[in-house]
């Protein structure tokens, strides 16, 4: 085999199958990217036995025999990494890769490692997720747990409700709930793993198309395909868990002022976070930041609020709300139930639970 291609095309695909073969694992195999010569051109593969990526490669074949080659992700992300322009990848001495640029050439043994692994495709049609899907999808992804002792919270959840695709990912201190104007199959209930997620937020641009049956979920984009086992069990009914009932008090106020504030907070305790107590001040909501009688961090935002209210959260939690809107609100009920926070962006909302502190009388 040997092909001709844009070092920065490979480098592109390799970055996600560096990713997805970053897993300690016993079987050499999913340490590898397989690159193979087909009727429809070059396509690049990797695995973990959980997540699969097909990307297809923009690349001139100069000779298809032993067209398939094997290498460690690691080898071929290193020797990329320093290259610009076109490099060459062929099969010598039988078992060798060897990869040259203008510049540099590297001769690497080849995994002769069977790594296919079968990913039926039967189930509904394509649907078309549209432009959009990868940036709201990046946001819910975050809301969900690495903790694997509870499986189905490492998920998004993506359903059909009233017609419209939802995306939501909790934790159990906190969820996100966002609503896209996509139609989908009626009644779709798929529970994608947080990693799939991160890979198309990250690495997928332009359309997205989506398909799945009972095991699995994929998502497809121009050049590049993402597949994915689905996580099992019963997402919770996350709706019944927003607020309803009438706010005591709310606060609209900047969210990249608050980001600013909480990030500056981070900053002071050396990375060390606690609980922030949020408290209305005239024409400001006061963040405060203690811990006995020492005060840590406290500062004052501009806020336009209606009501009377105290709550104390998690600040981490905040912080990924704060990048998605611009003016934020958040609905304070009492001190022991969650807070809902929406903002400036129409289907888009957040729930985080209180954190207990004692209260000045």
């Amino acid at each position: 085999m040997k092909i001709t291609c844009k070092a920065q095309d490979l480098g592109d695909l390799v970055k996600v199958a560096k990713v997805i073969t970053a897993k300690r694992t016993i079987l050499p195999a999913n340490k590898c990217v397989t690159m193979e010569v087909t009727e429809a051109g070059v396509v690049v593969r990797a695995t973990d036995m959980e997540i699969m990526m097909v990307g297809n490669l923009d690349a001139t074949v100069i000779d298809k025999k032993d067209g398939k080659v094997q290498l460690l992700a690691t080898v071929l992300s290193d020797f990329l990494k320093r290259e610009k322009g076109n490099i060459t990848i062929e099969t010598v001495e039988g078992k060798k890769v060897a990869l040259s640029s203008d510049s540099a050439k590297l001769v690497a043994s080849q995994e002769y490692l069977t790594q296919d692994v079968p990913v039926p495709e039967t189930g509904l049609a394509p649907t078309n997720l549209g432009s959009e899907f990868v940036r709201k999808v990046g946001w819910a992804w975050p809301y969900s747990t690495d903790d694997d002792s509870r499986p189905v919270l490492t998920a998004v959840c993506l359903s059909e409700v009233e017609g419209q695709l939802q995306l939501a990912g909790a934790d159990g201190f906190r969820l996100i709930r966002v609503v896209l104007d996509t139609v989908v199959p009626k009644n779709m209930r798929i529970n994608v793993p947080r990693e799939c997620c991160q890979l198309v937020s990250r690495f997928m641009t332009g359309d997205i198309s989506m398909g799945y049956n009972d095991q699995r979920v994929w998502f497809q984009s121009d050049k590049l395909k993402i597949t994915s086992q689905l996580a099992q069990g019963s997402f919770p009914q996350y709706n019944s868990l927003i607020p309803t009932q009438t706010p005591v008090w709310t606060a609209k106020m900047s969210a990249p002022l608050l980001q600013n504030r909480l990030l500056q907070f981070k900053g002071s305790v050396s990375g060390r976070y606690g609980i922030t107590r949020f408290v209305q001040q005239g024409e400001f909501v006061k963040l405060l930041t203690r811990t006995g009688d020492e005060v840590h961090y406290e500062a004052l935002i501009p806020a336009e609020m209606s009501g009377d209210g105290r709550i104390a959260l998690n600040p981490e939690y905040l912080l990924p709300p704060c990048s998605i809107f611009s003016e934020m609100v958040m609905e304070v009920t009492n001190t022991s139930s969650p807070i809902k926070i929406h903002g400036d962006l129409a289907g888009v909302t957040v729930v985080i639970m209180p954190m207990f502190v004692q209260w000045d009388a």
